[in-house]
Formats: structure tokens, C-alpha cells, sequence
């Protein structure tokens, strides 16, 4: 028995509370039903990619179908998705299809109530500024492409193709295209650096942007992961009006220790476990902060920089194991994890040079060595580093290994580490140079870690625009000639 043919997609409103980031447009598909995209597969390639890309967070897992009529093509996998995520799935589209044409069918296969997934729309139906590549698109197979890998992500990262959610996230981004524009003179990135903070701050100083859960959100910082872009803008604009926003936040959330933690109530209303020390804030918080001492010579916010790395330290790190987070009484989780060991070593990569001699910070230069050895004698043959840097069965991730290239780099272009340091991240960049898409993005990413430990290891790998802030980072450490 045929289906009937399902309607053409429609442009809709976001769920009460929620929004679609920079007033862009996007569709959704709902659970038990079915929506056709206008992306007529008359003369595409036989083997041909569909991208998509999430404009609502995914805070779970969702499978949708894609058909044309009643032939099923593929199953997309969806897990713990971001806004501005794109999905890349292969197709073998049947002769007719070539032929003849049809809309492509996504039909979401989840229990009825479960929440709809919501896709940017078409380009033809977006407002001016919308970002093209994030428009459903039905891509040829990949050929020989005239532009080398590395052409094509830095490219990619030079745009607004390489948005990402106000948070650490964004922040990878902001700090590879600020690395690219002052330190490597790359063509494109000042001023794809001036768009990126432009999504999210006005010259007035507001702040505008879509939290964790596609809320909106004005001038409120929602937690420490989000004051790394004040960074990016910090180096484009020193005196910034909203600069004052992100001292606010550091000030009031700064315990009787000096330890800056999430404080007050999280997206959803609920008091932040206050028990929670996560290993972000190495970079997040204290590289900032750093920065900012260096800016306004208030050399207060150096003190409470080199505080947020010592007590973090001081809780997950051992000569053993670094813990992504820790829950008391002695939770661990994420033992040794690439994206955990990648925030500590950028950490104290970008902080450290910000510092005056010290003690501390002397003390702090020394774990940076002991630290690199490790990270060192646990790169792959390949040149990446695993998922669990001590478990290579959990293969390679594509993420962690661009993160930690960048902080070998940066404290090796520094004076912090030797020339070995600097050899390893060269050798992990041509490695994700294989993990480049022929449209120029990064794959190979572990996803999120919102799914937590057994989705890290679960294989499931997907495309992240952080990532290409990252190796964006790396390579202008490893290139630059100067810079600020």
C-alpha cells in the first residue's frame, strides 16, 4: 500500500520560549509525520550527500528517514545535536530518480508527543544575511577538488558557515579567526571575525544570542563556557561596552576561594550543583581573565586567572588521570578524555604568556611541561589522539586532536615548549586534513557530551565547526609571524 504524498515543508514559528538564532527561518519535521524538501534530484550525481543543519538544540537522540516516494535512502542519526550543526549522509539515488526527479521525504520515526527536530529552511525562503551553506542542499559525490584541504576549512571558518552557539563552542571559533586575522594575516578573517562577534554583541554592548536549550537570551551570560568569546572581543575591541557584562559575572560569581563556578539558576530554572568543578574553566575562564588583567592592567583579574587553573588542578588533575568534571564525594567522569585534556593544556597555553613571573605561575609553567610529556606519548601512528587518550579503541576524534595541536602550538610558538611540541601538531594537522568534507567542513568529531561517557564512546562521530576554530588556532600558531 502506497503512502500518500506528504506535504511540502512550511516555514514555522518557534515553540513558545524558544528561538531560531539571528532571525533565520527554519522547518520542522514532526514525529509519525513526513515532509518533502524541494531538491529536485534530476541530473545529481547517482551517489550524492544531503546536508542538513539543526536550527533547535537536540538534547536527545532522534532518527529520521529520508525517502524518495516510497524507496527508502538512508537513516539520519541525530545525537545531542547543536544549533547550526550540519549533517552530512550519503545517498545512492535510483536511475529514475536522475531521470525523472523527485522530492527528497524526511519522515521522523519516534513515538507520538516526542518533540519535532527543526531544520534551517531553503535559502530562497530566509531573510538577507542568512548563511547559504546552512540551507538543506543536495551535494554531487566528492571529486578531485582544485583547493587543498586545508584551503577549503580555512575558507569555510573565514565565514559565517562556521557560527557556533554562544558558549565554549563559539569561543574555538572567535579565537581561530582571531589567531588567523592578528597572528597569520589570513585574507578573509578580520572580517569574518567582525560578523561573528556581530551575531551576538551590538557596539552599544548588548548581547543577544540563543542559550543551551534555543532560549533567548539579552545581555545575560548563563555560565562560565560563555565568557570565552569576551576574548575574541577583547583582542578586535579592547574597550568594548559589553566587556562590562562579562567583569560583572566573573565578580559575582567568584567564591570566598577565588573560584569562579555557575551560580544562580540554569536555562531550565534549576539551581546549578554547586558541587560541579569542570575542567573548561582552565580555558574558558582563566585565559580571558588573563587577557583582560593584560588590557585594563588591573592586575587583579591575573591573580584570578591563575586561581581558576590552580583550583581546577587542584581537583582533576594527577600524575594519573585528568577528569573532564568531578562530583562530590569522588564521582570521576571522563577520565583522560581528548576534549578535556585539549581545555587544560589551551589553558595554560594561552594564560601562561599573559602572566608576570611568579611563583604561581612559575609552578603553573612546570605542569605545562609534565603535562605536554603526556599528551605527547599518547599521539596516535596516525598523528590524532584517541577519544580516552589512553584507550585507542575508542579511535581517533577529530575534535580533541585539533584542540590539542592548537595548545601544543601555541605554547610552542610562545617559547613554553620545545620544538617536538610544534612537530606534533604538524603532524596532527595533515591528519585531519583527511577528515576535511569537499565543502570544507570538519568531520570526525566526537559529538557533544551531553550524551556523556557512552556516547563518547560509541563511535558516532559528526561535523563541528569548533573543531575548525581549533585547527584554525593550530595552524595560525604554527604559521603566524607576530601578531597580538
Amino acid at each position: 500500500m502506497l503512502r500518500s504524498a506528504p506535504p511540502f515543508f512550511t516555514i514555522s514559528a518557534a515553540p513558545p520560549g524558544r528561538a531560531f538564532p539571528l532571525g533565520w527561518r527554519a522547518f520542522c519535521v514532526s514525529a509519525g509525520e513526513a515532509v518533502a524538501l524541494p531538491l529536485d534530484t534530476a541530473g545529481a550525481a547517482d551517489s550524492a550527500l544531503l546536508r542538513l543543519t539543526v536550527a533547535m538544540e537536540i538534547d536527545d537522540e532522534r532518527h529520521i528517514e529520508i525517502r524518495l516516494g516510497e524507496r527508502s535512502l538512508a537513516r539520519l542519526e541525530l545525537r545531542f545535536a547543536c544549533v547550526f550543526q550540519p549533517f552530512h549522509l550519503a545517498l545512492d539515488l535510483p536511475a529514475e530518480a536522475l531521470v525523472l526527479g523527485a522530492p527528497l521525504v524526511l519522515e521522523l520515526h519516534a513515538p507520538a508527543g516526542q518533540k519535532p527536530v527543526w531544520f534551517f529552511a531553503p535559502a530562497d525562503h530566509q531573510p538577507a544575511g542568512f548563511e547559504p551553506a546552512f540551507a538543506p542542499a543536495l551535494l554531487g559525490a566528492a571529486g578531485p577538488s582544485p583547493d587543498a584541504p586545508r584551503q577549503r576549512l580555512l575558507r569555510r571558518v573565514c565565514s559565517r558557515a562556521s557560527l557556533q552557539p554562544f558558549n565554549w563552542l563559539e569561543g574555538c571559533v572567535l579565537d581561530g579567526l582571531a589567531d588567523l586575522a592578528f597572528n597569520a594575516a589570513i585574507p578573509g578573517a578580520r572580517a569574518a571575525l567582525d560578523v561573528h562577534l556581530g551575531a551576538f554583541f551590538s557596539p552599544s554592548g548588548s548581547l543577544d544570542y540563543v542559550g543551551p536549550l534555543s532560549e533567548p537570551r539579552h545581555n545575560v551570560i548563563f555560565g562560565i563556557e560563555a565568557t570565552l568569546p569576551f576574548a575574541a572581543l577583547m583582542r578586535r575591541h579592547p574597550h568594548h561596552p559589553a566587556l562590562s557584562l562579562a567583569r560583572a559575572f566573573w565578580a559575582s560569581h567568584a567564591d570566598e576561594e577565588g573560584a569562579i563556578l555557575d551560580r544562580g539558576l540554569d536555562a531550565e530554572g534549576r539551581p546549578f550543583p554547586h558541587d560541579v568543578v569542570s575542567i573548561e574553566g582552565c580555558y574558558t575562564l582563566a585565559y580571558p581573565l588573563a587577557l583582560h588583567a593584560r588590557v585594563t592592567g588591573e592586575t587583579h583579574w591575573a591573580d584570578l586567572a591563575l586561581r581558576q587553573i590552580e583550583f581546577r588542578r587542584a581537583r582533576l588533575v594527577s600524575e594519573e588521570a585528568l577528569l573532564q568534571r568531578v562530583r562530590f564525594p569522588g564521582d570521576r567522569e571522563q577520565v583522560n578524555w581528548a576534549r578535556a585534556c585539549c581545555w587544560y593544556l589551551l589553558g595554560l597555553a594561552r594564560t601562561l604568556p599573559l602572566l608576570d613571573d611568579s611563583p604561581r605561575a612559575a609552578a603553573l609553567c612546570a605542569e605545562l611541561h609534565r603535562f605536554a610529556r603526556y599528551v605527547l606519548s599518547r599521539q596516535r601512528p596516525d598523528g590524532l589522539w584517541s577519544v580516552y587518550l589512553d584507550e585507542p579503541a575508542t579511535g581517533p576524534d577529530s575534535s580533541g586532536s585539533a584542540g590539542l595541536a592548537a595548545g601544543l602550538a601555541i605554547a610552542a610558538r610562545a617559547g613554553l615548549l620545545a620544538d617536538e611540541a610544534a612537530d606534533a601538531a604538524t603532524r596532527a594537522l595533515a591528519a585531519l586534513d583527511l577528515h576535511v568534507t569537499p565543502d570544507g567542513f570538519l568531520a570526525g568529531c566526537a559529538q557533544l557530551n551531553r550524551g556523556g561517557d557512552a556516547l563518547q564512546r560509541s563511535g558516532y562521530r559528526v561535523v563541528g565547526q569548533f573543531a575548525m576554530g581549533l585547527y584554525a588556532q593550530a595552524h595560525a600558531a604554527l604559521h603566524g609571524q607576530g601578531g597580538r
